[in-house]
């Protein structure tokens, strides 16, 4: 079993078969009220570390996080959210042994397109079935899922 993760505070993550079969979808969101990035960040943690428990999941795939060089990227960085999203990705990267987890970066698997478009392609990949357990985070977590998998060209 695998796991694909679109990291954050609002996490998408896809649970895999080891043929790639989407068995779950969905987006952890922990809240917000009386709880710090910190708190919040370890709950995803937590979550994932439960899915992983749960499936059995011997691997993971992260999306890395990325500087993109815009105004947004510019307030993203000014603000400590790149090194906050770092490091939820070394806390959750630390759920899997040594060698069974990957960083994929986002340039790798899609490039510049926008969500849209990802979401598209998703649409043409999977059955509707499997679409319609997508939300949010997890259309991300899973095209990087099918990336892996040789799929999301």
């Amino acid at each position: 079993m695998y796991i694909s993760i679109d990291p954050g505070l609002e996490a998408g993550y896809c649970v895999w078969t080891s043929d790639w079969q989407l068995v779950e979808a969905g987006v952890i969101i922990p809240p917000k009220k009386n709880h710090s990035w910190e708190e919040r960040g370890c709950m995803v943690m937590e979550k994932i570390a439960e899915i992983k428990s749960r499936f059995g999941v011997r691997e993971g795939y992260i999306e890395l996080p990325s500087y993109f060089a815009s105004a947004g990227g510019a307030m993203v960085a000014a603000r400590g959210d790149l090194v906050k999203l770092t490091w939820l990705v070394g806390l959750i990267y630390g759920l899997f042994p040594f060698g069974k987890c990957r960083l994929v970066k986002v340039h790798e698997w899609k490039g510049n397109l926008p969500k849209a478009v990802v979401i598209q392609r998703l649409k043409k990949l999977l059955e509707p079935e499997d679409f319609k357990r997508l939300a949010s985070h997890s259309y991300d977590a899973c095209g990087l899922g099918l990336y892996v998998k040789g799929d999301f060209k």
